[in-house]
């Protein structure tokens, strides 16, 4: 189930806990004998009613994230190294060599609607949606672009580089360096002397895909 939906079934859910806790609530303050026991349901059921609005509130915040955007685009040098490190896996002279090896074009039109963005933006955002677990709204304030501009354009740099990577991932290619790039890993502490290469992220909670996400 994606991501959007999920949460939006989670609001629903946590919105009629509180109107039936409310329900239960109004039941027991009609009741008469036993008022200190009464007292403390009472209190638990206030209790359990302001938890399902602290996270009622929290979802809504996380999934209606509302900001203003100057569309100014963002480039590698906007940000410093150690945030691209820690947000994108690359810093900023890896970043530009990466869009050297998949030809990123300087300039990406989006087909349909015709927006124009920067080659450099597009590799960031499709970066940071790779390594991040936050939603388009919240990129949005990274990258000063409403959620529908980054969707459209992570699509269009997904476009570019799949066929890129349908090339990389051919055995093939690789076949005569695999022996090497095993040694170069084993001399760096890697404990599997025949271990070729690794996908990075594997053992971090990732949002897509929705099932199977905690396999590593």
């Amino acid at each position: 189930m994606p991501s959007r939906v999920g949460c939006a079934l989670e609001r629903k859910r946590l919105r009629e806990n509180i109107a039936e806790l409310a329900v239960l609530f109004v039941e027991f303050a009609h009741l008469r004998g036993y008022e200190d026991e009464i007292i403390v349901i009472l209190r638990i059921i206030l209790i359990a009613i302001e938890g399902c609005r602290d996270e009622l509130q929290e979802a809504e915040r996380y999934w209606n994230y509302r900001g203003v955007v100057s569309n100014v685009p963002r480039t590698v040098d906007t940000f410093n190294d150690e945030w691209l490190r820690q947000h994108c896996r690359f810093v900023g002279w890896e970043i530009r060599e990466i869009m050297r090896i998949l030809r990123v074009p300087p300039i990406i039109r989006v087909r349909g609607t015709g927006r124009v963005f920067s080659g450099e933006e597009g590799m960031l955002v499709m970066l940071r949606r790779f390594a991040s677990l936050d939603n388009l709204h919240h990129l949005s304030g990274t990258f000063n672009r409403t959620s529908s501009a980054l969707s459209e354009l992570h699509n269009a740099m997904l476009d570019h580089v799949y066929p890129f990577a349908q090339r990389a991932l051919r055995l093939e290619v690789w076949a005569s360096e695999l022996p090497r790039l095993a040694r170069e890993l084993s001399s760096m502490g890697f404990l599997i002397p025949t271990c070729c290469g690794f996908i990075d992220g594997t053992l971090f909670k990732i949002r897509r895909p929705t099932e199977g996400e905690d396999a590593a």
